[in-house]
């Protein structure tokens, strides 16, 4: 293993770990509210004995006693307010949780036990969500339940947000989010279309070269969590002024570089700046749009993306500018996009009733995190690898390679689209919105799945094909679930969930992307069947749990 692939290796894990890291501190958290929701004459455990779950080792064991301690509390503090018991508190799906954790050390078969912990995970903080509201609706016990003075977790409110009409501003917001949208993918991919132009003139390296175009993945992986604080604490239309800004900025400075290094810190700033514009985008549409119009308004500006990545390829393929000169000219449209943004943009959002976090919210942050993580490296085989190996094994020319560049762009468009637009179509006429999602979920989860296929296919047309159905099944997905976190977070959480999901997807497709390129024969020969599975785990983790939520009212 090259010290390359190595160092994006340890890169992708530690982003990981932080993640994961990050996920556990809101868990225990969590509990620890709950606990503190009961009087204390009723705990059986402290709601400070939570934290002891960080000590390694120890946790392996300590968490069979956490939950049974935690169903013991709330079986206590249900019978003291006399509310009907409901269940085992979560005893029965938290130990097996244990047993799945314990079972996960075991090789191979860890694999799978993983996967079981982790949707067994999910349900369980789903099930002490469901209690912690039921105490919340109830008050405060006799016996004192918030004598720590602990806030109380968040959760939904009573009552369904009132639909509202998208306005003639929420239009002009979403015109703004698809023109910035679209010109930071004009941006990222404008510089691979000539960059043996660069190589010629800067003189690169072939090791150089990789590092130019992969330093605007990395630069997006930090962008997501930077920008993103940007974006919550100073809001949605001053996270998406300082991304654009600095888009426009980062972009010209890589016109202006006259070595290697120049050309790297560009690139990484772009991919800074370009990552805040997802988590803004997103939660501009949550603040602006009515809930049967968010997944239509994400699509279009996932779409607009796309669109632009295409026309890229239309524009500077045959240009004959300078690179220099067309690093400039790409840039333009972020410009004018802030421009717009300063200029038509409201200073003020419009407010909503005061909403908390619920565990249906919990629940959707965590399936786009893992539908992404998922499905994010078969959408990278299709795009990449496949063509790629059609090319050596069936002798394709340039001109049909153009044609397999185009395809998934395209494709991706028209099913992030074709989902936006049946998504409003069914909620317009009385479909319920969680119903609505596992629908479609569960059909773009299915049409991924022949990718398993693509090494025995051996004529031209039928690979595009496959490539178009996959592509298409990646963009209705990815936009399916932003737009599920769209609906169930309160405004100002949206970005944040929506930054994991980008990031999720960044790291797995980079980290496949680096597998892809140094595998073996053997390996290339069974990763079709290795993908296939991946979409669906994909489809079981994501598309299951969808019909298993409690539909909202609408």
């Amino acid at each position: 293993m090259t010290s390359d692939i190595q160092t994006e290796i340890l890169i992708a894990l530690a982003y990981g770990v932080l993640i994961a890291f990050a996920v556990q501190i809101v868990f225990l958290r969590f509990l620890q509210v709950t606990l503190q929701r009961c009087a204390p004459q009723n705990r059986a455990i402290s709601p400070g004995q939570v934290w002891l779950n960080l000590i390694p080792f120890f946790n392996l064991v300590w968490q069979f006693m956490l939950v049974t301690r935690i169903a013991e509390t709330l079986r206590r503090e249900f019978a003291a307010r006399r509310i009907p018991p409901v269940g085992d508190f979560g005893k029965g799906v938290g130990v097996a949780l244990g047993c799945l954790v314990l079972a996960s050390v075991i090789p191979f078969v860890g694999i799978l036990t993983s996967l079981a912990a982790f949707i067994c995970w999910i349900i369980y903080w789903v099930k002490i969500a469901g209690y912690s509201r039921m105490l919340a609706s109830d008050g405060p016990s006799l016996g004192g339940a918030y004598s720590t003075g602990a806030p109380p977790f968040p959760e939904s409110p009573a009552e369904p947000e009132a639909e509202r009409p998208a306005s003639e501003t929420g239009w002009i917001i979403l015109a703004i989010l698809a023109l910035g949208f679209g010109a930071s993918y004009l941006q990222r991919s404008a510089m691979s279309l000539v960059i043996f132009d660069v190589r010629r003139d800067l003189q690169l390296s072939t090791a150089e070269i990789g590092w130019i175009l992969s330093a605007v993945m990395y630069g997006l992986m930090a962008g997501y969590i930077l920008m993103t604080v940007v974006t919550a604490l100073a809001g949605t239309r001053w996270g998406l002024l300082v991304s654009l800004l600095g888009a426009t900025v980062a972009g010209a400075s890589a016109g202006l570089a006259s070595g290697f290094t120049g050309l790297i810190v560009a690139r990484l700033l772009l991919g800074v700046f370009s990552g805040g514009l997802l988590p803004a985008a997103v939660q501009a549409v949550r603040e602006w749009f009515p809930s049967r119009m968010r997944t239509l308004a994400i699509a279009l500006v996932f779409a607009a993306g796309q669109l632009a990545a295409f026309l890229s390829q239309v524009l500077f393929t045959e240009t004959t500018i300078g690179w220099r000169t067309m690093t400039f000219v790409s840039g333009l449209p972020t410009a004018i996009a802030a421009i717009l943004c300063i200029l038509l943009w409201p200073a003020r959002t419009p407010r909503e009733p005061s909403r908390r976090v619920s565990g249906r919210a919990i629940l959707w942050a965590a399936m786009l995190a893992v539908g992404l993580l998922l499905v994010a490296p078969v959408f990278q085989f299709v795009t990449v690898r496949l063509p790629s190996f059609s090319r050596q094994r069936l002798g394709i020319d340039a001109v049909d390679m153009k044609t397999a560049a185009a395809v998934p762009l395209l494709a991706s468009l028209c099913g992030a689209v074709l989902a936006g637009a049946l998504a409003w179509a069914m909620m317009s006429n009385g479909g319920r919105t969680a119903r609505t999602r596992a629908v479609l979920l569960t059909v773009s989860g299915i049409l991924l799945l022949p990718v398993a296929v693509t090494g025995y296919i051996s004529q031209w047309p039928f690979i595009l094909v496959l490539m178009a159905v996959c592509s298409m099944a990646f963009g209705a997905w990815s936009t399916l679930l932003y737009a599920a976190v769209a609906d169930t977070l309160p405004a100002r959480g949206v970005a944040i969930a929506a930054a994991i999901g980008g990031l999720m997807g960044t790291v797995s497709g980079l980290l496949v992307s680096t597998i892809l390129n140094h595998a073996s024969a053997a390996g290339i020969e069974i990763l079709p069947f290795g993908m296939a599975a991946t979409a669906a785990v994909a489809l079981l983790a994501v598309a299951l749990p969808a019909w298993l939520i409690r539909p909202e009212p609408d």
